[in-house]
């Protein structure tokens, strides 16, 4: 006979598979530094921003004077202004006397606004002005009494 030996193509095949190859191949796995994405911290993007500060907090210090002396314009306006806001917003507001605050309703209001605009002269006028911008509650509370009435002069 021959000489040849049978070889099983199946036993050829378990021989390859017990290789020392590796399980897992990585060499097809990039390198994060070479991709698009590039590597994933950098510290040439940090950027000092400290420089820019005092700029940036002059000209916000400038904004906060502006509003507050715009505030101050608002605290400043007469009581005259307050009691016609009263009356137009259709609620209740204080206004500042000299001896504290006065809470005055939007009936009152009006009533002083229709005196002073229709029924009084242009002396009185001034006079309970003046008395309701520099006068004191007990003033004031006279003068409500008075154009409540309506039949007394002031």
């Amino acid at each position: 006979m021959n000489n040849r030996k049978l070889v099983n193509p199946m036993e050829k095949k378990k021989k390859q598979k017990n290789e020392d190859a590796p399980a897992v191949n990585t060499s097809a796995i990039p390198n994060p530094a070479d991709t698009a994405m590039g590597p994933r911290f950098t510290t040439t993007s940090v950027i000092d921003r400290r420089k820019k500060l005092p700029a940036l907090l002059k000209k916000f210090q400038l904004q906060s004077f502006k509003r507050y002396m715009e505030a101050e314009e608002i605290i400043a306006e007469d009581n005259m202004s307050t009691i016609r806001n009263i009356v137009k917003r259709k609620q209740f507001g204080k206004i500042k006397l000299k001896d504290g605050q006065a809470v005055i309703d939007m009936f009152t209001a009006s009533a002083i606004l229709n005196a002073i605009d229709k029924r009084l002269n242009k002396k009185n006028v001034e006079k309970v002005k003046d008395m309701i911008n520099n006068g004191t509650k007990n003033q004031l509370m006279k003068l409500v009494s008075v154009v409540m009435h309506g039949d007394r002069a002031i």
